[in-house]
This record gives C-alpha cells, sequence and structure tokens, in this order.
C-alpha cells in the first residue's frame, strides 16, 4: 500500500487590488483551461467531522535567544499578542468544499445523531462512533471515507519580512501603495493528520477507523504561516492608514482582532486547500488501492449523452495473477440502473511485466436519457476465490 507520510507545508500571502485584477485574469483563465480540465477524480468522499484541538506548547527548558537576523527579512521573531481560533465544523466544511475544487467528483460531511447532543455523542466509546461514520457514509453511497485530527497552537509569532524593505521606499514616497504590501508574517504551528478509506473495505475492517486494512492513504499537512498586509491588518481604520504616512506600515497595527480573524481565517482556508490538493496528487493510490482489491477502474470514463440514452464506456484493470477476474458491472443514476458483463479482455503490453499482466476489461452500457442526476454510480464485481466490489461515482457532463 503506498502511502504519503512525508509533511506538506502551505504558506498564505494577501493580495489587494492590481494583484486581485491578475488573480481575476488567473482565475477566468482556470475555469476555462486549468481545474476544469484537470483529471477528475471518479470518487465520492465521506467527511467525517474533523477533530479540532488546540494545545499548549510545555514551556521551553532554556529561554529562546532572538537572532539580530532571520532568514527572510532580518528581522527578529517576536511573540506576538495574537491568537487564533478554528471551528471545527467550518474547518471540516472547508474541506468538502476544497475536495470538490480540487477535482473530487464529490464530497459529503457527515453529520452526527439529530437526537443527540454532541456530550452525549462524544460520550460514545471510539467503536460505536466508528460503526455510526461508516454507516453513514454506506447510506449516502461513499467511495471513500476520510478522516482526520488538526491540532494548533493558538499562540502566533510574527516578524517583519523580506517585502519590509520593498516598503520602505514607498514609504519615502509617501501614499497608500504601502498599504497592500504584506509586510508582516504571522507563524503558528498547526498541523492536520488525515486517514483515508476504502468504504467497502471499512466495512469489513474490525479496528473501524483505527484499521490498516482498509486504508488507502495518510498524510500530514502543515500550516506554515501567512503575510499579512497593513488592510488585512488595520481594515479601514482611518487612524492606522494615516498613521502609515508617517510611519512604516510593518510595524503598524501588528496585533487586534482583525489580525486574530485574518489570521485564523487563513490557517482554516490554507490547510483544507493544502491537504485537499496533496490528497489530489495521491489520486492514483485512492483509485488502484491495489491492497484492497486486484482491480480498479481506469479513471478514463467516456460519458456521453446521445438520443438512445447517456452511454458509459470504461475499462475496469486487472493486475496480480491470472486467478483475478473480472464478473460484472452496476452502473446507476438516479433510480435507473443497468447490470452488464464485459467485453473480451486484452492484455496491455505497454504496462504488463514477466510477474505481473495487466488485463483490461472493457464494458459500455446505455442508460435510460432523461435523469437530471449530475453523476452516476459504477460498481465492479470480480476478484478470484475470494470476490470484492470497488465502487467510484463519476460527474455526468453537462448536455452540449
Amino acid at each position: 500500500m503506498n502511502k504519503t507520510a512525508a509533511t506538506i507545508r502551505v504558506r498564505a500571502r494577501a493580495t489587494h487590488f492590481a494583484s486581485i485584477l491578475a488573480l481575476a485574469a488567473l482565475a477566468t483563465a482556470c475555469l476555462s483551461s486549468g481545474r476544469a480540465d484537470r483529471d477528475r477524480v471518479p470518487l465520492h468522499v465521506a467527511v467525517v467531522p474533523v477533530a479540532v484541538t488546540a494545545v499548549v506548547p510545555p514551556p521551553p527548558i532554556e529561554a529562546a535567544v532572538a537572532s539580530d537576523t532571520n532568514d527572510d527579512a532580518g528581522a527578529a521573531e517576536e511573540v506576538a499578542d495574537v491568537r487564533v481560533s478554528i471551528d471545527d465544523a467550518e474547518f471540516t466544511n472547508e474541506l468538502a468544499i476544497a475536495l470538490e475544487r480540487a477535482g473530487f467528483s464529490r464530497a459529503t460531511v457527515l453529520e452526527p445523531p439529530s437526537d443527540l447532543s454532541p456530550t452525549e455523542f462524544g460520550g460514545w466509546d471510539s467503536n460505536r462512533r466508528d460503526a455510526y461514520w461508516i454507516q453513514q457514509s454506506e447510506d449516502i453511497g461513499a467511495d471513500v471515507v476520510l478522516h482526520g485530527e488538526l491540532r494548533f497552537v493558538p499562540d502566533a509569532t510574527s516578524h517583519t519580512n523580506e517585502k519590509y524593505w520593498l516598503n520602505v521606499p514607498l514609504f519615502l514616497i509617501g501614499g497608500p501603495l504601502g498599504f497592500f504590501v504584506a509586510d508582516r508574517t504571522y507563524e503558528v504551528d498547526a498541523r492536520v493528520t488525515a486517514h483515508l478509506h476504502e468504504r467497502n473495505a471499512l466495512t469489513l475492517d474490525q479496528r473501524g477507523l483505527d484499521g490498516r486494512q482498509s486504508e488507502v492513504m495518510r498524510l500530514t499537512t502543515r500550516f506554515e504561516g501567512a503575510d499579512l498586509d497593513l488592510v488585512d491588518r488595520a481594515g479601514a481604520d482611518a487612524k492606522t492608514l494615516l498613521l502609515s504616512l508617517i510611519l512604516p506600515a510593518g510595524g503598524l497595527a501588528k496585533t487586534g482582532p482583525r489580525v486574530d480573524r485574518r489570521l485564523s481565517e487563513h490557517l482554516t482556508t490554507d490547510l483544507a486547500d493544502g491537504l485537499a490538493e496533496e490528497l489530489y496528487r495521491g489520486r492514483a493510490n485512492m483509485i488502484e488501492a491495489d491492497r484492497i482489491a486486484a482491480f480498479y477502474l481506469d479513471p478514463s470514463i467516456a460519458i456521453e449523452h446521445t438520443e438512445a440514452g447517456l452511454v458509459v464506456r470504461g475499462e475496469a484493470v486487472v493486475h496480480r495473477s491470472e486467478a483475478e477476474r473480472m464478473h460484472e458491472f452496476v452502473i446507476r443514476i438516479g433510480d435507473a440502473s443497468v447490470v452488464g458483463t464485459f467485453d473480451e479482455e486484452r492484455e496491455d503490453p505497454s504496462e504488463s511485466t514477466q510477474r505481473n499482466r495487466l488485463i483490461r476489461f472493457p464494458f459500455e452500457a446505455t442508460l435510460p436519457a432523461g435523469s437530471t442526476s449530475t453523476e452516476l454510480r459504477i460498481e465492479l464485481l470480480g476478484g478470484g476465490r475470494q470476490l470484492a466490489v470497488r465502487t467510484y461515482t463519476c460527474r455526468v457532463p453537462d448536455r452540449s
């Protein structure tokens, strides 16, 4: 089983006015030729609410001595009177949005029991809670289940960065240009550790969400920090903005409720985006998951609207040994479904080796026209002496 164990770091940077125009143009281009065209991940992700914990680090054995310079800007690090806060529900919802934005077919946040208070549900033992989440993921038709924990130290550190010196000439020239230079860096010790499980295998894993038999990926993403400009820190506070005409902006509005809020927002969105992107990069591990079963769906699915109905063409891929074979497939959209058998198998010489043959099983099916569903579900049944089921969820393209 392939796992991502390396730490991924993300850093946020503030951008305003002229930069926003450039980003808007870039975003438009991305919508037409970027993320919209990137390889889609044919998986429906069930997201278990992320556990968020604020931790207090132990006091250092020796007092840290601040250096006169640092790598970025030559500014001493200082402990700022800045505290971040993260809401678990907000972060979980942001993560689901980030997963769909990254390219997953669908991401659904699982809900705790509506007839229990958070305290009552938290009083369940871990096995009972895991069983509840697994059942919920099955009820919504998820293909994989994501759960994790976010731990962070509320206190932030702050220092000027290399843009501080860029801001000095702007300050000498005068005017508001220096308002929009992100010349101050805030650093927070925060990380989220996530585990992704194949849902069908998870129902058989006796250890539940702690099990390794159903786990297809795990990784840790860290938040490095955020660079904030004066507008980020002070907002529309006229007194501070006027004061920046006689004092460098990097030394103004270093703390305050707005700084707390903006830094917390950056931490929430950037950790969610960073985790979603790393999961997307590991999509091959999720789709193939060769430890779960010796077959998988080739993600190059063709879905086409025709007069006869919705035509779906694809291939199941089998590897390992000649004993593995495919039995049947089921495609569901809305209330309609089609059950079929695979076409004649063929070996893929470009991917086969002497020890491991890679066999492709083509399939094609036509579903009734008229469904308004935006996604369809593909179930593959295959294996040798022990049969296994793999499920995948694909987006249905709009009618052209």
